[in-house]
């Protein structure tokens, strides 16, 4: 592994990747998440699984219109759909995102065996361990959502997991994850979940409360600005600066 002084920067993100966003509440994580959505949403639709509902400025949207987005940012919280045996009905994130991913995977699937150009999209989880805890094989207790993190790179759908709690999320996210941006991970637990992830020395080369960018692909952690200094990194005026706001 390779490690580069200097910013995390835009570009970095590619909108058919794996994001997991890390960090215990108040660190800058959501505003973090809340900025690169809005900046990847001027690209490709990005729809938002809210399990806190801590996202109220961004618009909810009922499934009859889900097909007609192209790009921006919004929420599901809620389905009612029919299917071929009835009415399918229910406000469980958990069943939600299942939905949405078999729905996202099986379109973009047909549409690349027909020829045609793939709806690009992503998956936003809030809360990620609360949703696909760790234990288990992910495929067998969120099959669908587990071929979009291990097969949406082939039919243009990324994914972003936020959680303040890396312990509880599913080793497999993790381990297909392109990026891991980590803000201040203070629990015993939770930073051992990190090392895992690390050779010691890597880990301790890295300022354990700080900002850091492991692109995973490239072997490269990019160390960033330390939180709560004159420079602040997570501050709203920077990252408006760096992504842009709609």
């Amino acid at each position: 592994m390779k490690y580069t002084k200097g910013k995390f920067v835009r570009s970095d993100i590619q909108t058919n990747e794996r994001l997991v966003i890390l960090g215990r509440t108040g660190t800058g994580k959501s505003l973090f998440a809340d900025t690169i959505m809005t900046y990847l949403g001027k690209k490709v639709f990005i729809v938002l699984m809210d399990v806190k509902n801590e996202y109220i400025h961004i618009p909810v949207i009922d499934f009859k219109v889900f097909y007609k987005q192209k790009k921006g940012v919004v929420r599901i919280n809620h389905l009612k759909v029919k299917t071929k045996t009835g009415v399918f009905e229910t406000d469980d994130l958990y069943k939600i995102t299942e939905f949405i991913a078999a729905n996202l995977f099986k379109y973009n699937q047909k549409l690349k065996e027909a020829g045609k150009p793939l709806r690009r999209c992503m998956i936003c989880v809030e809360e990620l361990g609360s949703v696909c805890k760790k234990g288990g094989r992910l495929y067998d207790v969120m099959y669908n959502t587990a071929k979009i993190v291990s097969q949406g790179r082939g039919v243009e759908i990324g994914f972003i997991g936020i959680s303040q709690r890396p312990q509880q999320v599913h080793t497999d996210f993790l381990s297909q994850a392109d990026h891991i941006i980590s803000f201040e991970v203070s629990s015993k637990h939770d930073i051992e979940a990190m090392k895992s992830y690390f050779s010691k020395e890597q880990y301790e080369s890295l300022k354990r409360f700080g900002f850091f960018h492991y692109d995973i692909k490239a072997g490269v952690v990019k160390t960033c600005y330390p939180l709560y200094e004159n420079e602040l990194y997570h501050t709203l005026d920077y990252y408006r600066t760096l992504f842009g706001r709609s």
